[in-house]
């Protein structure tokens, strides 16, 4: 699912993606990145912090 900015984002960008733009706005749409949530899953004791460190990338 994109967000009307993110797709207006990626249309106009052809060939040249900027991938940070993209990222940015995300954020401001709501979007939480992979880790983020996972650190939120091991506040609730459903998976551990290792386990999400090793499982995802630094945003």
């Amino acid at each position: 699912y994109f967000t009307r900015e993110i797709r207006r984002l990626i249309v106009r960008s052809g060939e040249e993606v900027d991938e940070e733009s993209i990222r940015e706005q995300a954020r401001k749409d709501g979007t939480i990145s992979l880790r983020d949530s996972g650190f939120e899953k091991a506040r609730m004791g459903l998976t551990s912090i290792q386990e999400v460190i090793g499982a995802t990338m630094e945003d």
